[in-house]
């Protein structure tokens, strides 16, 4: 339900929009709205999401739960599994110098020296900054083409959440209370490839040490190099689905970037590992170094233009009791501003993204 005004005659059409990636689309699902109370495109992608664990069929979805509401003066048009959107629209994008912000985030005096940033991994994270950018807009485009609405007087308002999610949580005592980490690259991992095919919590710790030495400890948890290595590690070489995830995490990122990757993300069914600070995030009790997948966004493209307004973002929240969660649940709606407050603080800004051209 969108929170503008409107007037004038109202007409919902629904139709299916294809995927533009190699995903495979599933069928619509079946409307259970009444005219007097119309669910939120939030609560539609919970229904479908219970419908697909009712049906046994959430652990092969491979695509997103999608809903796009399309408004403008006189009619509403509901998209209610559109993805994708036209790439390669050229745009500028300011240079962001990662460098000075790389080294200024908190690193574990106990853990492996951080590596600087080569100009050639600059230019890569750059280029995943320009990429992303340039999907919101190439989404807009198709969007308002889709809809066959005039852009100008367009306001569009799109909630998406990966599919093909179940549930990860980190054994709830002492000796797993920081494997937030290794609980978070399951919850990525998952998003492509069967729930039977992801390693379990202690293999991939393990793995990380292998591949990143002294990358996870049991009192501090898991570096951002380390975390970002394994998970282009495990699509290169285990899953071979070839490079995805950056080796190293985008840093000094603006609001603006990184809410072009999570929808540029999400659309393509992956997640966005992030740190984050626990006591800015729902039901905790204390405020310590954090890991989570960013795995949902509920925004509006005001005006069928950029920029992407984040109301609402879903996270994973693998964290149990023992660590300091006094909640209940796993996959977590929450404001996009209070996801950016606990993201957006020295010690923790960093996340791990896709390559350009993923």
């Amino acid at each position: 339900m969108s929170h503008y005004k409107r007037s004038g005659r109202w007409l919902s059409i629904l139709f299916v929009v294809g995927m533009l990636w190699a995903a495979t689309p599933m069928p619509a699902q079946a409307q259970t709205t009444t005219p007097d109370t119309p669910l939120s495109p939030i609560e539609q992608i919970e229904q479908m999401e219970a419908e697909d664990e009712a049906n046994g069929t959430i652990d092969g979805r491979n695509a997103p739960y999608v809903v796009a509401e399309v408004t403008t003066l006189d009619r509403q048009l509901f998209l209610p599994l559109l993805a994708g959107g036209a790439d390669g629209v050229v745009v500028t994008n300011n240079a962001v110098d990662m460098q000075s912000a790389w080294n200024a985030i908190y690193w574990p005096p106990d853990a492996p020296p951080r590596p600087s940033l080569t100009p050639e991994q600059q230019t890569e994270l750059e280029a995943s900054n320009a990429a992303a950018e340039a999907y919101v807009r190439g989404l807009v485009t198709g969007v308002v083409s889709a809809a066959g609405v005039d852009a100008v007087n367009v306001l569009i308002r799109k909630s998406a959440s990966v599919g093909d999610l179940n549930t990860w949580k980190e054994p709830n005592d002492q000796a797993h209370r920081n494997y937030c980490g290794p609980a978070t690259i399951q919850v990525t991992i998952d998003a492509q490839i069967p729930k039977s095919m992801v390693p379990n919590i202690e293999a991939v710790k393990d793995r990380i040490n292998l591949l990143t030495p002294g990358g996870f400890r049991p009192d501090s948890g898991t570096t951002d190099v380390a975390m970002c290595r394994y998970l282009w590690d495990h699509y290169v070489n285990v899953i071979q689905l070839g490079e995805r995830y950056l080796a190293q995490p985008l840093t000094g990122a603006s609001q603006q970037t990184l809410w072009n990757q999570l929808v540029r993300h999400v659309d393509k069914n992956y997640t966005v590992p992030t740190g984050a600070m626990s006591g800015s995030l729902k039901d905790w009790g204390i405020n310590s170094r954090h890991i989570v997948a960013l795995i949902g966004y509920d925004a509006s493209l005001e005006n069928g233009i950029y920029p992407v307004a984040m109301h609402q973002i879903r996270y994973t929240e693998t964290a149990g009791s023992v660590a300091g969660y006094n909640g209940s649940e796993f996959k977590i709606w929450y404001s996009g501003a209070g996801v950016w407050y606990a993201i957006n603080q020295p010690y923790v800004h960093t996340q791990c993204v896709l390559k350009e051209g993923v």
